[in-house]
């Protein structure tokens, strides 16, 4: 029998007790999806109003690349507070150029396969010949295989966890 189960604001949790890395439990090297189509250092919020009163809140960092722009639209958005919170979430995440989307475990220490569930963030660290990735990533999805070569193995499907917003509207 299959069962979903839907929570709220959110499944699973941040785990500070297993981790996916490279030559720890990480069998293969996964691809890096390095995308720079949303990436921007500045956004503009744009909240309630019109004309000269409408709400506005930027975020912006000098980090030496072309300045590139992204404008966050949130009518229903009155607080500036709550409108500078998202900006700089926002930003965060578009800062952001690479991103893993899978990752083939091993059972091990760090991680022993059927520890996490969908929904929990793992910190993970990938490190390949031409690439280098850590961050947190939120588990979307899994498979495990019992019966591979080596012993079991999980495919793990994973997200950026900083583009998920959980609960309230900060």
């Amino acid at each position: 029998m299959k069962r979903i189960r839907i929570g709220w604001p959110r499944l699973g949790a941040r785990r500070t007790d297993i981790s996916f890395a490279s030559g720890v439990n990480v069998l293969e090297n996964p691809t890096i999806v390095m995308s720079g189509d949303d990436y921007a250092q500045v956004v503009i919020a744009s909240g309630q109003g019109d004309g000269s009163a409408k709400r506005r809140q930027t975020s912006a960092v000098r980090d030496g690349r072309l300045r590139m722009e992204h404008v966050l639209d949130l009518p229903d958005v009155k607080a500036n507070d709550v409108l500078a919170a998202r900006a700089a979430r926002e930003r965060t995440r578009r800062q952001r150029i690479g991103t893993v989307a899978e990752v083939i475990v091993r059972d091990h220490p760090a991680a022993p396969l059927g520890s996490w569930q969908v929904g929990d963030d793992i910190y993970t660290r990938i490190y390949n010949a031409w690439t280098t990735y850590t961050g947190w990533c939120r588990i979307t999805g899994w498979s495990i295989r019992p019966d591979a070569p080596g012993g079991p193995q999980a495919t793990v499907q994973l997200a950026p966890a900083d583009t998920y917003q959980y609960g309230g509207t900060a």
